[in-house]
């Protein structure tokens, strides 16, 4: 996961750099009740945790749905 992850960030840099747009993450609050406050020392590891992780593990249930008997 790490190194596919590293290798996807490091292609949207490139687009990022082609726009002259720099990589950047959400500020945190000290309270958020509606949406994720995932800490991350830099805007590669947030985005790690809450992008690819969540979208690998939603691909993988819909997968596992598909290949079952019942469907």
């Amino acid at each position: 996961m790490d190194d596919h992850h590293t290798e996807w960030f490091h292609q949207a840099e490139q687009v990022c750099e082609a726009v002259g747009v720099t990589p950047s993450m959400p500020r945190l609050g000290k309270c958020q009740r509606h949406r994720d406050n995932t800490s991350g020392d830099e805007p590669a590891e947030y985005y790690k945790r809450t992008v690819a992780i969540p979208l690998l593990d939603h691909l993988l249930a819909e997968l596992e749905i598909m290949v079952t008997p019942l469907h």
